[in-house]
């Protein structure tokens, strides 16, 4: 690609949302998508409130027909389905899907079609992900997704002989009983490295400059966070999970006005 600032075309961005309303996170984040040139995309199942102006919305059956919103664990997340859903629709159109808790800090762009990083030295993190549609991985992870009942090709523990004898005995164990992440970054990181994608991807500091066991370093003042990890970032990841019961536990009020934070909770209100 060439990198010619005048001669870059900004890459379409996807994302999806299922819950009745955005909140100052996920407009925050989505502000930011738009600051740095990209094309948006919301793709949800129900009418959502609280989009940002210049945010196309549409329905996430184009992508995956009627295909059940598979709900993870007690809690009832959604994160399998979007699991599922972003690389359907990497397929399918292209675009460059980016988790609501993804601040752009730069525009965003592929490199031979890919955008993906590291998020720790040994687990690839698709919250900011894009492969070329003719991917191995992309082609794998879809067949693996689709498949309700998998049997985890990276999961070594005695948790895979269960899954087997279960299965055997008929039965087997649904998705929403495995663990987190077995449709998310296991299952990327497993196919990168089978198919021996993984010189596309990112070092960390690109893509993940906050380290996910520290989430708090987002309650620093704005100005340390900045100078202390994301200089050579492109974007950072939010940890919208873990940093709202962190919101839960002191209020929002007792966010610090000038952490950065903050100043995102701020925009994301305005």
């Amino acid at each position: 690609m060439n990198e010619n600032t005048s001669q870059y075309s900004p890459v379409p961005v996807g994302t999806y949302w299922h819950g009745p309303k955005l909140g100052p996170l996920e407009r925050a984040c989505m502000y930011s998508m738009l600051d740095q040139g990209h094309p948006v995309t919301l793709f949800c199942h129900e009418k959502v409130e609280g989009v940002p102006e210049g945010v196309e919305i549409r329905d996430a059956r184009e992508v995956t027909g009627e295909k059940k919103v598979v709900l993870y664990g007690h809690e009832l997340h959604p994160a399998l389905f979007s699991d599922q859903f972003r690389y359907h629709m990497i397929k399918q159109l292209g675009y460059l899907w980016l988790d609501l808790d993804i601040y752009a800090l730069k525009p965003l762009r592929t490199h031979a079609g890919y955008l993906v990083g590291w998020a720790s030295e040994t687990l690839i993190n698709g919250a900011v992900l894009t492969l070329p549609k003719s991917s191995a991985t992309l082609a794998d992870l879809i067949e693996f997704c689709d498949e309700q009942f998998p049997i985890p090709p990276f999961d070594r523990t005695p948790r895979r002989i269960r899954y087997r004898l279960m299965k055997a005995i008929g039965r087997p164990v649904h998705i929403s009983q495995q663990k987190w992440g077995t449709w998310g970054p296991n299952a990327l990181t497993w196919f990168m490295k089978k198919n021996k994608e993984t010189e596309h991807v990112l070092p960390r500091e690109s893509l993940y400059p906050i380290y996910w066991t520290h989430p708090d370093q987002l309650f620093l003042p704005s100005n340390q966070v900045k100078d202390m990890y994301l200089k050579d970032a492109s974007c950072v990841h939010l940890f919208a999970a873990t940093t709202r019961k962190k919101i839960n536990e002191i209020g929002l009020d007792n966010i610090p006005k000038g952490s950065y934070l903050g100043q995102l909770i701020k925009i994301g209100n305005s």
